[in-house]
């Protein structure tokens, strides 16, 4: 299975190859445990790689969500929702730091995510989320004033990267359908 984030000016890209099938190991006290592979993937920064040594995004991270997403026509009537989280594993690192335009090859990664029984019977899909910190550039004013640079904090950085996928490794349609129209919206 491939996921992949939206492309934007202000966060970074990710592509993901995931090994199916998912694998579900047990755990105590009733529950189970999804098991996530992802053989490799790559995560880019928006913008024209250049020889600068500007870095724009720090410390980024990455988890794996199960989730539960609607099915067509559930929700007629009401304000649909994307998705909801049931379960997710801990955070791995993705990298340090990342320049304008600049890519990073991911190794693989194993991802563990605890989910009781009954979260495990309703969930219907697997959602990344990418954190970090941003950096703001330097700026020139037309007063000749230069703004410098600055850490934007922890949380600065927040993407999901959504999948097609069901959780068996069947396409679900509709989600797939309606990703590709209103990607942003509903991931």
């Amino acid at each position: 299975m491939n996921v992949s984030s939206e492309r934007s000016e202000y966060s970074p890209t990710i592509r993901l190859a995931v090994r199916m099938p998912l694998l579900r190991d047990s755990l105590v006290q009733g529950g189970t445990a999804i098991v996530v592979r992802v053989d490799s993937g790559v995560i880019t920064a928006h913008g024209v790689l250049t020889p600068s040594e500007l870095v724009v995004m720090r410390n980024l991270k990455i988890t794996a969500v199960v989730a539960t997403f609607p099915t067509e026509g559930s929700q007629r009537g009401s304000l649909a929702h994307p998705w909801a989280e049931l379960a997710r594993s801990a955070d791995q690192h993705l990298t340090d730091s990342l320049r304008y335009g600049e890519g990073a090859g991911l190794p693989p990664m194993t991802f563990v995510i605890p989910i009781r029984h009954e979260r495990s019977r309703v969930a219907n899909g697997l959602v990344f989320e990418i954190t970090g910190i941003a950096m703001s550039t330097p700026v020139r004013l037309v007063t000749g004033e230069l703004r410098p640079g600055r850490t934007l904090g922890e949380g600065s950085i927040r993407v999901f990267a959504c999948s097609i996928f069901r959780l068996d490794g069947s396409i679900d349609g509709a989600r797939e359908k309606n990703l590709r129209a209103r990607y942003v919206d509903l991931c």
